[in-house]
């Protein structure tokens, strides 16, 4: 199940810059995958990644990445906890939630804290690969504004 990309955010040039990536999944092949995938869009960077959920958050908020790649169901914090964690305290990375639980309930909890998009790890794996590379085009990520409430 493929959900995004939300309107609404700060669209500006990227000036060449590297887009920032943090991946955050209890697996650790589910992240070698995604460092993988990522080598292969020149404007990407992994500057970091986590196993759980509170490492997840901590780290997010002491590199400020410009988006962030989360698995719902990890130890600690869920991908759902931690985007809406990072919106209240300010920090707004675009938020990619990759799940094997792609559930109607889950979809609609991570677009109501504040997620950009909701892809499915079985189905939508390959999706990450455009839309990183569409972000780095556009210039998205630190500065990007909430999605519209809907």
């Amino acid at each position: 199940m493929f959900f995004g990309p939300r309107e609404g955010y700060n669209e500006r040039v990227n000036n060449g810059k590297k887009i920032s990536v943090f991946i955050a999944d209890d697996s650790p092949l589910i992240r070698e995958r995604l460092r993988s995938l990522l080598t292969e869009i020149p404007e990407a960077e992994v500057i970091g990644e986590a196993g759980n959920g509170v490492e997840a958050l901590v780290s997010i908020h002491r590199i400020k990445p410009d988006v962030v790649i989360l698995d719902i169901q990890m130890p600690g914090d869920s991908g759902i906890d931690i985007v809406r964690h990072l919106r209240k305290s300010g920090v707004k990375p675009v938020s990619i939630i990759l799940t094997n639980y792609s559930y109607r309930h889950n979809t609609r909890a991570s677009f109501e804290v504040g997620a950009n998009y909701f892809l499915d790890k079985s189905r939508d794996f390959e999706k990450i690969k455009p839309i990183i590379g569409m972000l780095a085009v556009c210039g998205e990520g630190k500065h990007a504004s909430s999605p519209p409430e809907t």
